[in-house]
């Protein structure tokens, strides 16, 4: 039977807020030494060795090879009592062979790990999420854009690029012209490959164009189809989230907040920022609550 499976994307905060509740209980162990397993155990092995003050190690793995190649990156710890950390544990068998390898070596292992995947034998030591409700499927920070719809992982392979609301880029212009650069501290710049997305036609916008133009940026505007009719903001900014999929910007700026709410909420995946009149500030939304 197949299952369907909600998506759960979790936050750099919401991690290290469980991670922080199971220091107590680490240091209880009087373990000697951390070791994290690659790339994905980078961020919750940094964050428990700051935590418990203890020192850390990297150990690699090939997972194209059966058994699981390991070796170490630099020295390796002395004898005594380790805390294996990686960012799952799932199907993939990483973690179980990695903690094969270090006991072979001699060494006491335990296991750390953002989450456990449901439907996986091997249970870690210590897991930061569960794994219920059962059809849930958490994606880490950096992992987000393997989820992303095809345009715009497509579009990340050859550049990562902002989405701005056209609105934006009026109170863009202004910051720019008071401090003489294009190149704005404390805010996103508008780069060459930036596209905009305008809902509402204002009679400075051919005059905006011709700005954008000199600063050598040739706006590409994509405009909802303007109508007598009004809509409301939750309305226009499901039109934006559905453009924004189209377009696979890995950013999106919007001036207006009840706006940039929906957009944060539906494109988990996307850095979404509200303007806020030149003062940006990033909203972040998952389905998971503490």
């Amino acid at each position: 039977m197949d299952f369907q499976f909600e998506r759960v994307y979790l936050s750099y905060e919401q991690i290290s807020m469980h991670i922080d509740s199971r220091v107590e209980a680490i240091k209880k162990r009087s373990y000697d030494a951390i070791v994290y397993v690659g790339k994905s155990g980078m961020f919750p092995a940094q964050h428990l060795s700051h935590r418990t003050k203890l020192p850390i190690h990297f150990l690699q793995t090939d997972g194209r090879r059966t058994p699981t190649s390991s070796t170490w990156f630099g020295e390796a710890p002395p004898s005594g009592k380790l805390l294996l950390v990686h960012d799952t544990a799932d199907s993939g068998d990483v973690l179980a062979r990695c903690q094969s390898f270090l006991i072979k070596q001699g060494y006491l292992v335990n296991t750390f790990v953002i989450y456990q995947e449901l439907y996986y034998d091997y249970s870690p030591d210590f897991s930061c999420f569960g794994v219920e409700p059962v059809h849930t499927m958490f994606v880490l920070p950096w992992k987000k854009s393997t989820f992303a719809p095809a345009p715009q992982k497509k579009r990340q392979k050859v550049m990562e690029f902002t989405a701005w609301d056209y609105s934006c880029v009026h109170s863009y212009r202004t910051i720019v012209e008071a401090s003489g650069s294009i190149e704005v501290s404390d805010t996103p710049t508008i780069k060459e490959n930036d596209v905009f997305l305008l809902t509402k036609e204002s009679k400075h916008d051919r005059e905006l164009s011709k700005w954008l133009r000199a600063h050598g940026v040739v706006p590409q505007v994509h405009r909802r189809v303007i109508t007598n009719k009004r809509m409301s903001d939750y309305t226009i900014a499901l039109w934006k989230v559905q453009k924004i999929k189209e377009l696979g910007c890995s950013r999106y700026v919007e001036d207006n907040a009840e706006q940039a709410l929906v957009l944060s909420q539906q494109l988990p995946f996307v850095e979404i920022l509200w303007w806020n009149d030149g003062s940006p500030i990033v909203l972040k939304s998952t389905s998971f609550s503490l």
